[in-house]
């Protein structure tokens, strides 16, 4: 399957990282569906995406803010100040969206849905369960973000992070190892310098 979806040649993490879990549902007998937002619709005009997301209702400042601060943060500090609304636009586009792949999923019989995602697109307070949420007040879900443990930092509540608004964003953190100590940032500006090198 990895192979067929062409996955390593896509920059996602390794396959055999999500294989077992595709191992799974393949094994009951279950649909695997993509529900990420199409690349070419992301580069389309921003009336395109807005008739199609939840765009235009409106976030409390805390929230925006703290996206962009994720974004920035997720980026290194690196991404151009005029890119962030654009790269904004686009995060809740595609939360909106995979929260459609998940309700016409559960439409057609699936009787429930499981999303794999970063999880920053799972946080209840403003990626895909917020959508979710406004779509179909009757409609429950439950959270769960996967942490990698800090070297020294063993108190479980440290991880906890505190939403702008209302409740935690995640209903459980399932704590993991640390894939390797490299800096993902030093990564990040090797990846630039290859890009601005090639153009």
């Amino acid at each position: 399957l990895g192979a067929a979806l062409g996955w390593a040649e896509r920059g996602w993490p390794d396959w055999a990282l999500y294989r077992p879990v595709a191992d799974a549902a393949l094994a009951a007998r279950l649909p695997l569906v993509a529900a990420d937002l199409p690349r070419s619709w992301i580069r389309q005009p921003p009336t395109f995406l807005r008739q199609r997301v939840l765009l235009d209702v409106a976030w409390g400042a805390p929230l925006a803010v703290a996206l962009e601060a994720e974004l920035v943060e997720a980026h290194c500090g690196m991404l151009p100040a005029a890119a962030l609304p654009r790269m904004v636009q686009a995060q809740r586009a595609r939360d909106g969206h995979m929260a459609d792949r998940m309700l016409a999923a559960t439409a057609a019989g699936a009787g429930g849905t499981v999303l794999i995602a970063g999880a920053g697109h799972v946080r209840r307070d403003r990626g895909v369960p917020w959508y979710l949420a406004r779509r179909d007040g009757d409609i429950s879900a439950f959270v769960i973000a996967f942490v990698e443990v800090i070297g020294g930092l063993n108190d479980p509540a440290a991880y906890a992070e505190v939403a702008p608004e209302g409740p935690p964003p995640f209903d459980l953190l399932w704590f993991t190892p640390r894939v390797d100590d490299r800096d993902p940032c030093a990564a990040h500006r090797e990846q630039l310098e290859r890009v601005k090198t090639a153009g």
